[in-house]
């Protein structure tokens, strides 16, 4: 099971200045472990899993090329 999803905004356009402009969100149902689990392999995050104020966890990191990445634990019940 995959999401991806595309959108448009009408107040950005143009090339990329920021890299935290397109982020990718990986699913995950246990954000804690996969943190743990990435960083023992060598992955270096940007941001420690964090709540945010509408209940999920986010979890910030780059990829060797520099892309920015985030897991992304949805709340309970949902």
């Amino acid at each position: 099971d995959i999401r991806l999803n595309l959108g448009l905004h009408d107040g950005v356009n143009g090339n990329a200045s920021d890299p935290y402009r397109v982020m990718i969100n990986l699913g995950v149902s246990d954000i804690h472990s996969e943190y743990e689990r990435l960083r023992a392999q060598g992955v270096e995050f940007i941001r420690v899993p964090e709540q945010e104020g509408w209940g999920g966890w986010v979890a910030t990191f780059q990829d060797p090329d520099g892309n920015i990445l985030q897991l992304l634990q949805q709340p309970e019940g949902d």
